[in-house]
């Protein structure tokens, strides 16, 4: 019980998150704000592997190639939100999450089970009926796609390189995240 609830409330919150972060692009341009947010971040992280006296450099190279990738996910995200609504960004966002099962057969040849595409089917359909589906496209929406490729191809690297080498988490995070800020800027 404990698992589904936690994966609602993370959910819920990721898709209400769209809304309050929209009214963040009144005040501030949405580089600006992915450059504040990911340096706060990366600082936080970074503070965690210093004080656990872990090597900040381990593995560099692969927390600095999923930062750029996470850089083109959320800046083309946050522009894209400065241009559209909440719900369309919701809803192209979870559709480009919908797509690494494919991704990870045409990298990796994995196997789609039957009941991968069952899910994949309801999930698209609740997201369909959460958001409404994709309401009068137009550029921000161009940019939520954009941003939806970015995470996709996101979400597959950093498992591959998470089941590579046993990376640490928060040395990982730290890396990406001060690269994402420091590219933002």
């Amino acid at each position: 019980m404990f698992p589904r609830l936690a994966l609602f409330s993370v959910s819920f919150l990721w898709g209400i998150s769209f809304v309050f972060t929209k009214g963040y692009f009144h005040v501030l341009n949405p580089i600006v704000f992915t450059a504040y947010s990911f340096l706060m971040s990366g600082f936080f992280f970074l503070s965690i592997v210093l004080f656990r006296g872990k090597k900040f450099s381990f593995r560099l190279r692969e927390g600095v190639l999923l930062g750029i990738l996470l850089f083109f996910m959320e800046a083309s995200q946050n522009i894209g939100l400065s241009k559209t609504t909440a719900a369309n960004t919701a809803f192209i966002t979870a559709l480009g999450v919908l797509l690494i099962p494919f991704l990870e057969w045409v990298l990796y040849r994995h196997k789609i089970k039957l009941v991968t595409f069952a899910a994949l089917a309801v999930a698209f359909w609740g997201m369909h009926l959460l958001t409404g589906g994709i309401q009068n496209f137009n550029e921000g929406d161009m940019w939520i796609a954009v941003a939806a490729i970015g995470c996709l191809f996101y979400m597959v690297y950093s498992e591959h390189f998470e089941k590579e080498k046993k990376s640490d988490m928060a040395v990982l995070c730290s890396q990406q995240f001060l690269a994402v800020g420091f590219i933002s800027l």
